[in-house]
């Protein structure tokens, strides 16, 4: 009895090896192939295990967060259909700076004292590390993404994009790459959408 216990063991085993094996081949694969859609699509770029959208912005591109939410439920670049609105983290991944967490309260219009002051201070000490683009705007982006930045943010002395994190029934997150920020916008503004997905 307990030499077929044995048998029946190590044939688990054995099973349990086959199906890693194939799950770390069908990995490896879905790996191989989003390198080769990085040179292949100029319009996605990877970046940490994410497909990040890299299309050419331009005036007219500007969704208030449900318009951006339901832009990416119908978005299928590169023949995918599982596109989604980014956290905040995941924008600032494509920032060529780590920035800090600055943010002010679109709800009232008002700057509180201190944030403001910290805010200025750091932007002024990094203003030189923004990249410049052929267009001569200056963003805290990497330089794959720098050409296809908006030329002109209508509406906007900063550059925000849209994230999927709600702050409240009327705010949401976004992310502003010309001062290094994450702000609160009401949800009915129109501002900017970068969209990515998850590769595995």
């Amino acid at each position: 009895m307990k030499k077929d216990n044995a048998l029946i063991t190590q044939e688990s085993t054995e099973m349990i090896l086959r199906k890693a094996t194939n799950i770390m081949n069908r990995t490896n694969k879905i790996l191989k192939n989003s390198k080769r859609e990085l040179v292949a699509n100029p319009e996605i770029v990877v970046i940490d295990g994410l497909m990040y959208q890299n299309q050419t912005f331009t005036e007219g591109k500007y969704y208030t967060w449900n318009e951006a939410k339901e832009y990416a439920k119908n978005c299928n670049l590169g023949a995918y259909d599982d596109w989604r609105l980014p956290t905040r983290e995941e924008l600032k991944k494509i920032m060529n700076i780590k920035i800090p967490l600055f943010y002010f309260d679109n709800n009232e219009r008002k700057l509180d004292d201190n944030n403001f002051d910290k805010r200025k201070k750091w932007y002024y000490q990094n203003k030189g590390k923004q990249l410049i683009s052929s267009n001569e705007n200056s963003y805290f982006i990497k330089k794959e993404f720098l050409e296809n930045m908006p030329k002109e943010p209508t509406g906007y002395y900063e550059a925000p994009f849209w994230t999927g994190e709600e702050v409240n029934a009327s705010d949401a997150w976004g992310v502003d790459f010309r001062f290094g920020m994450s702000l609160k916008y009401r949800q009915s503004y129109g501002i900017l959408v970068r969209l990515v997905r998850n590769i595995l």
